[in-house]
């Protein structure tokens, strides 16, 4: 019984392959730097903030009230110059959690519906085009 022959690899074949292997280690490197940068960017909108950093105008948020309440949703009231919960009831936060972005569809200034689009008033003044 003969024994099987196994090909031995030339130096040119094997620096090759480090060198392959040494690539992919540093697209990895940079892959694992951009994710860990989304990762911290991810954290930090989904942290509380002090709710002096907290826009005065705008949607309702997450804000943060403290015992025995805890979080509500409230807003900066511009007729009450106070915070605000949904009721209309003053409140006193001290954190709020930034809004997320507007889903890809709302930065049109109009909800797309296959059947229907709905006017926002994003730009006052401005109409979509009538459908063709």
């Amino acid at each position: 019984m003969s024994r099987p022959t196994c090909p031995v690899p030339t130096m040119r074949e094997i620096a090759d392959k480090i060198d392959r292997v040494t690539e992919l280690a540093k697209q990895a490197q940079q892959r694992i730097a951009k994710l860990e940068a989304e990762n911290a960017e991810l954290r930090a909108a989904t942290q509380w903030r002090p709710i002096e950093e907290a826009p005065r105008h705008g949607p309702w948020m997450p804000v943060w009230t403290g015992y025995p309440r805890g979080w509500a949703k409230g807003h900066w009231s511009v007729f009450a110059e106070a915070w605000t919960d949904e009721d209309g009831e003053e409140i006193c936060p001290t954190h709020f959690m930034p809004a997320p972005a507007p889903p890809k569809e709302a930065e049109s200034g109009y909800t797309i519906n296959p059947t229907l689009r709905v006017e926002t008033g994003a730009t006052p003044g401005w109409k979509p085009e009538a459908d063709s």
